[in-house]
């Protein structure tokens, strides 16, 4: 009997998605919002040995990761690096949802993952991965596992925690905007155990006063910027338990210790990597510009690389006290986009788009054109121009379509403009056809009930005029990094541009698991 079975053990070892005996314990995917490639490699010879520069010297390094889109967002790009999609097919095209009410008027709604159907732990926030309408990397490996590997997610804000632990994980932690709390929604069977409590946090360090963020070495950040800067910052930067202080703080590189206290706190009291099957940890850090600082190189733009490489040895030096490399993989990446820096509002020195104006003057061409008022309900400050459906479905003689098009003639002969897109031309598109950056950014922007009715290309030399509206921030795409270290990965650097879609299909095929779409 037993040469019988001898057959079947190997032959049921080769198919296994995941060889027991070959894979990894534990596999951490560390995600780091803004990373750059280039201000990594300005950053490198000055920061420690045990943690970027460790994984870049034992690990294989993609150093040009590159965002598909002309316009990026945070959370979208979360969705992107998980589920290896864009947001047609993800369902998440930003933090936000966006929707059109009746008449063509544009609603920003709460969490675009908001759920009544499941209240929070410790917190208001209602919501959960239900929105997300692909697998991401994480349910793929569960899925490898046959539900036996745990997933746990943490990140700062709520969205990031969710979309990278998936439909699949036991919980997944983000800080409470109120409280400074680490939460979590009853969608997730682990709730908050006592070790979450336990773990020093954001809101224990508050309760004893306030967090100060003072830069690491100005005179390093002054031989670095040598524009106009003496390397130190502006002012110390001071966080309270204030509403919009703790908002600042989830987005500052100084929450980055946190999240890898939880982390170690997770590690221990869930018992990752203690058995047989592949537990997988997501964690979200961030080396971006911190709220209240200009978009830009900053002192603090390049001190956030200090505190990320302090974060990642201290987690490096977790995983080797738990560890041995062989039973972890470690990847790495930036979401491949930054904070745009804008042109300088200056009206006398440069050329201005006002959406208002643009608004205004499409409206009368309207009017004039087909004897309707106000057609156009709204121009964004990204060139989304939104019409009043209802108007249109009134007159017999009127489809969508034209007016489209007769709005995107129109206003190719407005100064600032470089290209129009009707939706109509998007709405036979396939998220996979062969397009360019512009219609595939328009394509993806929100979901084909929700998108704008015309996309304008504003020049990228015009100060866009957004009145006494406050400056909302922008972002867009810069190279990044992947790295993958442990796991049998021998060092190597490969320099030929890998699309941030296919970052979780790299990280499966070091697995041997399916990716999370095709």
């Amino acid at each position: 009997m037993k040469d019988l079975l001898k057959p079947l053990v190997v032959l049921l070892s080769v198919c296994s998605p995941v060889a027991a005996q070959q894979a990894p314990k534990l596999v951490v995917l560390l995600t780091v919002d803004e990373f750059r490639t280039d201000l990594y490699e300005a950053m490198a010879p000055h920061l420690s040995e045990g943690g970027l520069a460790r994984l870049t010297r034992e690990g294989r390094v993609y150093d040009a990761v590159i965002h598909p889109l002309a316009t990026a967002d945070p959370v979208a790009s979360e969705a992107v690096l998980q589920t290896g999609t864009l947001g047609l097919t993800s369902g998440i095209t930003g933090r936000h949802a966006v929707v059109r009410k009746e008449g063509g008027n544009r609603s920003r709604e709460g969490s675009i993952l908001e759920d009544k159907n499941y209240i929070g732990y410790a917190t208001a926030d209602r919501l959960s991965p239900l929105a997300l309408r692909a697998p991401v990397l994480a349910d793929r490996l569960s899925q490898a596992t046959h539900g036996l590997g745990q997933v746990f997610s943490i990140a700062p804000c709520a969205e990031e925690a969710i979309i990278a632990g998936g439909h699949e994980a036991q919980a997944a932690y983000w800080l409470d905007d109120s409280t400074a709390r680490w939460v979590s929604s009853t969608f997730y069977p682990a709730g908050l155990p006592w070790y979450i409590s336990k773990s020093s946090t954001v809101a224990t360090r508050l309760d004893k006063g306030s967090i100060t963020w003072q830069a690491s070495d100005p005179t390093l950040y002054a031989s670095l910027l040598p524009y106009a800067s003496n390397g130190a910052f502006a002012s110390d930067h001071i966080y309270t338990r204030a509403f919009s202080s703790v908002q600042d703080l989830k987005h500052s590189p100084v929450v980055n210790e946190y999240v890898i206290r939880l982390a170690e706190a997770v590690i221990e009291g869930a018992g990752l990597g203690s058995d047989e099957s592949v537990d997988l940890l997501a964690l979200h850090l961030t080396a971006g510009t911190p709220p209240g600082v200009p978009a830009g190189i900053s002192p603090e733009l390049l001190d956030s690389y200090h505190l990320l490489d302090r974060a990642v040895g201290e987690l490096m030096d977790l995983l080797d006290s738990k560890f041995g490399r062989g039973e972890v993989l470690l990847a790495l990446t930036g979401n491949g986009m930054a904070r745009q820096e804008l042109i300088r509002n200056d009206k006398k020195r440069y050329p201005t788009f006002s959406p208002e104006r643009c608004r205004a003057i499409t409206n009368m061409y309207l009017h004039a054109k087909y004897g309707i008022k106000g057609l156009v309900t709204e121009v964004t400050d990204r060139g989304e121009l939104y019409l009043d459906r209802t108007l249109i479905e009134k007159r017999d003689d009127l489809t969508l379509a034209e007016v489209q098009d007769a709005v995107s003639s129109f206003l190719l002969e407005m100064a600032g403009v470089s290209y129009t897109i009707p939706d109509h031309t998007l709405r036979d598109l396939l998220p996979g056809d062969r397009i360019g950056t512009a219609r595939l950014t328009a394509l993806h922007s929100a979901l084909p009930s929700h998108r704008a009715d015309v996309f304008v290309g504003i020049s990228p030399g015009y100060v866009v005029d957004q009145g006494t509206e406050p400056a909302q921030p922008s972002y867009a795409p810069m190279p990044t990094m992947l790295i993958l270290w442990g796991a049998g990965i021998e060092p190597e650097v490969i320099t030929a541009p890998l699309d941030l879609r296919r970052v979780s299909r790299e990280i499966a095929h070091v697995l041997r698991i399916r990716p999370p779409t095709p």
